[in-house]
């Protein structure tokens, strides 16, 4: 499995704290359960509609969100799946937004890279650096890069997000 080194922007750097995307919170969970063959591998999916209408604009998608019982156990890999309905003309950008676990407190977010046609449905990304517990709430938004016209002619719309992480 090749892993891609992750672009972590910590809420340190200087970043206004980034609320959640949704007023009902509970409303956009997505929980993460862990395997049966491997007790240190969560998995979770979401079938959702995101239609990314507007340029530059982060458009909310789920929330994974793993148990807190967990342990101290960090984050070593994070694969991240996403699909869409029909053609993407444009390359999606997906940015996880991350909070912490247990306080709900913004911690950071990390480049999720792009997604779309003639681009890999599936990335997976080596987390271990940042030593990011797994409980760590990890909300995937989209947007597309560019502008020029109003509004994107022939928007594209991701159906569904599935993420999967290993620990350590």
């Amino acid at each position: 499995m090749d892993r891609i080194a992750a672009q972590f922007f910590s809420s340190e750097t200087g970043d206004a704290p980034v609320a959640p995307s949704s007023d009902d919170r509970a409303a956009a969970i997505s929980p993460l359960i862990s395997s049966e063959y491997d007790p240190a591998e969560w998995g979770g999916f979401d079938s959702c509609f995101v239609c990314i209408r507007e340029w530059c604009v982060d458009y909310p998608g789920p929330c994974f969100v793993a148990p807190v019982s967990i342990g101290e156990r960090i984050i070593d890999t994070l694969s991240v799946s996403v699909t869409t309905l029909g053609a993407a003309t444009y390359g999606i950008k997906a940015t996880g937004y991350l909070y912490d676990g247990r306080s709900g407190a913004y911690i950071g977010m990390i480049d999720l890279r792009y997604f779309g046609d003639n681009m890999p449905r599936t990335l997976t990304f080596d987390l271990a650096q940042h030593r990011l517990p797994v409980s760590t709430w990890i909300e995937v938004r989209f947007a597309v890069d560019g502008g020029g016209t109003p509004r994107i002619p022939k928007p594209p719309t991701v159906n569904s997000v599935s993420l999967r992480l290993t620990a350590r």
